[in-house]
């Protein structure tokens, strides 16, 4: 009990001694019905406050669910992205290795090199490179996505 309810207490119990029977029994009425509206009022305010805190809990367990349904179909996405170009680095392998050989057959037919097919092959290699190059990247950023702590 605080200091202010046992001031009001005692300044009540020295009003009710002035009072009659029934205006003392009035008064304590109108104290009861007074503290119970206020208690109904906190009330009111408690289950709104905790209404809208499980509306928000709902919201944001919702939000999550999509976000992590957009995460799947991304990471689904990159993963079919991710196999076509390691499709394609494995044809720029197999065109390199056709080019070589026939690269080979014209020196052994002509007797000289061929220039023109070493800068088709030169560019077969750095289109290679950079496939090769784009494949560790993105490997390395999913580690690190992977790696990264998450919030609770």
């Amino acid at each position: 009990m605080e200091l202010e309810d046992i001031q009001s207490s005692e300044d009540l119990l020295e009003k009710l001694k002035d009072m009659t029977k029934e205006e003392a029994i009035e008064e304590l009425m109108t104290i009861y019905i007074n503290h119970q509206k206020e208690m109904k009022k906190r009330l009111q305010e408690q289950m709104e406050l905790f209404n809208n805190e499980l509306k928000r809990s709902k919201d944001l367990h919702n939000e999550m669910s999509e976000l992590k349904e957009d995460y799947e179909y991304l990471s689904e996405k990159k993963s079919r992205l991710d196999q076509k170009i390691l499709n394609i680095a494995e044809e720029i392998v197999s065109r390199m290795e056709i080019f070589s050989d026939i690269k080979k057959e014209l020196e052994a037919e002509n007797g000289h090199e061929v220039a023109e097919m070493d800068l088709i092959i030169t560019e077969l290699k750095s289109l290679y490179d950079f496939t090769e190059h784009r494949l560790i990247t993105a490997h390395t950023i999913k580690n690190k996505i992977k790696e990264e702590p998450t919030e609770s």
